[in-house]
């Protein structure tokens, strides 16, 4: 039986030899929410099995929005592509991994990180800027939802 990195690295190579950019291959489409609320940035377990779990830095204790109790079983590191990003538009982002049904990313984590957050009503309006760099990561407004629409992406092999 092929291991899952197995099954990926074929699919990395196909990506990569129709010219995709030797450095990212990609692994599909989805959207991150952008939660206002959230204590951490949080992925659901058992989805993007390329992104290896890893032994979190620290155990949490970590609740849901009702207050109930969630797993935490480590953290990954997600590498994602964004639109508008003008050639500098790859970036790596750190989840725990618990029982969420959505990837959840925290406003606190990214402002702690040196981020600005804008959350507005306007069309193009929302986005999330690294201050140091000036980089911007726009932010669509899905539903009842902030949300980025993330490329998923891996280094290449």
């Amino acid at each position: 039986k092929e291991t899952v990195y197995e099954q990926i690295r074929e699919k990395v190579h196909f990506v990569n030899s129709v010219g995709e950019d030797k450095d990212w291959a990609s692994l599909g489409k989805g959207d991150i929410i952008v939660d206002s609320a959230a204590d951490e940035s949080c992925w659901p377990v058992g989805q993007g099995d390329a992104y290896p779990t890893k032994e979190a830095s620290r155990k949490m204790v970590l609740r849901t929005a009702n207050g109930g109790d969630m797993e935490h079983y480590g953290e990954k590191e997600i590498f994602i592509k964004y639109g508008g990003g003008e050639g500098k538009d790859q970036v790596g982002l750190r989840f725990q991994v618990t029982d969420v049904r959505k990837p959840l990313l925290a406003v606190r984590r990214l402002v702690e990180k040196g981020n600005k957050v804008v959350l507005a009503g306007g069309e193009n309006e929302s986005y999330i800027m690294n201050e140091a760099t000036g980089v911007k990561i726009p932010i669509k407004k899905k539903g009842g939802s902030f949300v980025i629409e993330a490329h998923f992406v891996t280094k290449g092999f």
